[in-house]
């Protein structure tokens, strides 16, 4: 080879690495592009369905799930008619000694047809109990019944079989009557639990205690009973002096946030408050309820030591609407309140078990936002009649059978997804 022949031949070899370096610079490019798309998209680009298989909530009872080619979902869970576990948070200052009394009188009321323990009488239920006290029990411990166990209960198991803890009233009562609030009364206020009442931080800290959790059960509805006379942190952390609400404690929100992330996003919830009723929009009628300015009078002359206050936290948690920014957030849905002043609390006791025997027939969360018509609903057995489910958004689906299913009644939900 001469020498031109030989600068050609070096030409063409420098001409082939600068194409075959072109050619792999572009490929890698291309495939570095790939790579960022395909590994960014699932956070940033690629839009998921709301319940693929892969990541509906392990709290729900799946019977089956399906995603179709187009990402869409349907899946088939149960629900069992009837089952509530219910925690009362009692005020436990000195000042509500005698509401104890009363509730412990009237739980049960042989006068009152049907009383509390009536309506829940064919319910699956469990039921404990905290206090506002959160110095004395940061954890949220459940309180300690007689018998030394942490719930009382009355269950139903799968062959058809109920047990039920004995004597289950008396342990009620023997156990909501504070010994530290008469405590509290008979040494003139000197010998107290804490005054600063934070009923809402208690009840997300029974919520959040891993030793509790086999209490909460899936699929049964969750009602909270809250009793006292005055508000969250006493004034509800509106007045000059008194305790401001901590974020992320205090707030009703706070609570209902707790459960769905230590629960279970499966769990429907209500709230039934017994306090010094603040306005409020009657969920019954819908029409303003004024604030219950003779109970303030009332409670604010018990004593030198003693004041009420309207308990606006509690009313927010247990009457959810838009205005108070509780409507369709998480499983919450409508409970109730009653007067703290109440002339009958047997009466009072009576109509929020009528409300929690009613939540846990009535509701149910679902997986996912639903198609439009893309509900079906089950019985099993079959009650017979109209079903009639609706959607009213948050995903929580309203059942209202014709007739009233039994309870224990296998309540089968298909959904599929939007």
């Amino acid at each position: 080879m001469d020498v031109a022949q030989t600068g050609t031949y070096l030409v063409l070899v420098k001409r082939k690495e600068q194409a075959m370096k072109a050619f792999f610079g572009l490929a890698f490019m291309i495939f570095s592009m790939s790579y960022v798309y395909v590994g960014c998209s699932d956070v940033r680009f690629y839009n998921r369905p709301l319940a693929d298989c892969d990541n509906i909530d392990g709290s729900f009872d799946i019977e089956s799930c399906k995603t179709g080619k187009s990402g869409k979902s349907t899946v088939v869970f149960n629900v069992k008619s009837g089952a509530v576990d219910i925690v009362f948070m009692v005020d436990n200052s000195g000042s509500m000694h005698v509401e104890q009394q009363e509730i412990a009188d009237k739980i049960a009321d042989p006068t009152m047809n049907p009383n509390f323990f009536d309506h829940i009488s064919n319910l699956d239920y469990r039921i404990a109990m905290v206090t506002s006290d959160t110095q004395q029990n940061p954890s949220g411990d459940f309180l300690t019944y007689p018998n030394s166990e942490k719930w009382i209960y009355r269950e139903i198991h799968p062959n058809g079989s109920v047990s039920q803890t004995p004597n289950i009233v008396d342990e009620f009562r023997d156990t909501v009557q504070r010994p530290e609030s008469l405590t509290c009364f008979t040494s003139n206020y000197k010998n107290c639990p804490s005054s600063d009442e934070r009923g809402i931080l208690s009840l997300s800290n029974a919520v959040k205690n891993p030793a509790q959790r086999s209490f909460f059960r899936n699929g049964a509805h969750l009602a909270f009973v809250i009793i006292s006379d005055e508000n969250e942190r006493s004034s509800g952390g509106s007045i000059a002096g008194h305790p401001a609400l901590v974020s992320g404690l205090d707030f009703p929100e706070n609570l209902v946030d707790d459960v769905e992330n230590y629960l279970g996003a499966s769990k429907t919830i209500s709230a039934h408050s017994i306090i010094i009723q603040p306005d409020h929009i009657d969920p019954v009628t819908n029409n303003f309820v004024a604030q219950d300015s003779a109970c303030k009078a009332q409670q604010d002359n018990q004593g030198q030591f003693l004041s009420g206050f309207y308990g606006t936290i509690y009313s927010d948690l247990s009457l959810p609407t838009s205005s108070n920014g509780l409507l369709n957030r998480g499983g919450l849905v409508t409970g109730s309140t009653g007067s703290i002043c109440s002339n009958d609390y047997g009466q009072l006791l009576s109509n929020i078990a009528d409300v929690v025997a009613q939540n846990t027939k009535k509701f149910v969360k679902l997986p996912c936002t639903p198609q439009p018509g893309g509900v079906k609903v089950e019985y099993i057995p079959d009650p017979g009649g109209p079903k009639n489910p609706t959607w009213g958004g948050n995903n929580i689906l309203t059942l209202d059978p014709v007739p009233d299913p039994s309870v224990g009644t296998q309540v089968q939900v298909t959904v599929q997804c939007k």
